[in-house]
């Protein structure tokens, strides 16, 4: 269904943060790292319809995941795909996380 297209510019911001994000931070961890277990985290969710299926699904406002450098050290990277900013704790870490963009939190 191409009846409504996904905000262009909201888009390209959140490409071309990521994008920067990933050269000037998480290179190291993204390109050459492997995937570790996450830690719980706790923020808000929202709901999405299903269009095909008259549904609704809930996830969470943040995406995540960790990660283990080839040195040991690791991290927990949070993206919030939304345009406003996202709150959410981490071990007991309270975080704010950018509209349209990511953040890494040394684990």
């Amino acid at each position: 269904d191409f009846s409504r297209l996904p905000d262009r510019e909201k888009a390209l911001a959140l490409i071309s943060n990521l994008t920067r994000f990933y050269r000037e931070s998480a290179k190291p961890y993204l390109y050459a790292g492997r995937m570790t277990a996450s830690p719980e985290i706790e923020c808000e969710s929202q709901s999405f319809e299903i269009r095909d299926y008259g549904r609704s699904v809930t996830l969470p406002t943040l995406l995540s995941s960790s990660w283990e450098a080839s040195d040991g050290s690791r991290v927990l990277i949070l993206v919030n795909p939304d345009e406003n900013e996202a709150k959410c704790t981490v071990d007991g870490i309270e975080l704010s996380v950018p509209p349209l963009d990511a953040i890494m939190m040394k684990l």
